[in-house]
C-alpha cells in the first residue's frame, strides 16, 4: 500500500503496485483532511505522522481497501526530529 500526501493541500490518496508493477489508485484523500505533516514513515503496517515545527505527531493504518483510518495522536511531545526512518 502506498500512501500520498500533499503538503500544500492537505490532502492524498492511496494506491497498490500490483504484480505486474502497475500503481493501482485506491482512495482519495480530499484537502485539508489531513494535518499539516512535515514528514511521513511506515512500518509496513502503521504510518507515523510528524510535523517538526509543532512537534506533534500520530499514527494511522491503511485499511484493505486503501482507506486510510483515522490518525490517532501521540501523546508525548514528540520532537525535535529532522528525519524519520522505518
Amino acid at each position: 500500500m502506498t500512501l500520498f500526501y500533499n503538503a500544500r493541500t492537505r490532502g492524498g490518496a492511496t494506491a497498490r503496485i500490483d504484480d505486474a508493477g502497475v500503481l493501482q489508485p485506491l482512495h482519495e484523500i480530499p484537502a485539508d483532511d489531513l494535518e499539516p505533516w512535515t514528514h511521513l514513515a511506515s512500518d509496513g503496517r502503521f504510518i507515523l505522522f510528524y510535523n517538526a515545527d509543532s512537534r506533534t505527531g500520530a499514527a494511522a493504518r491503511i485499511d484493505g481497501a486503501g482507506v486510510l483510518g483515522a490518525q490517532q495522536p501521540l501523546t508525548a511531545d514528540f520532537g525535535p526530529w529532522t528525519h524519520l526512518v522505518a
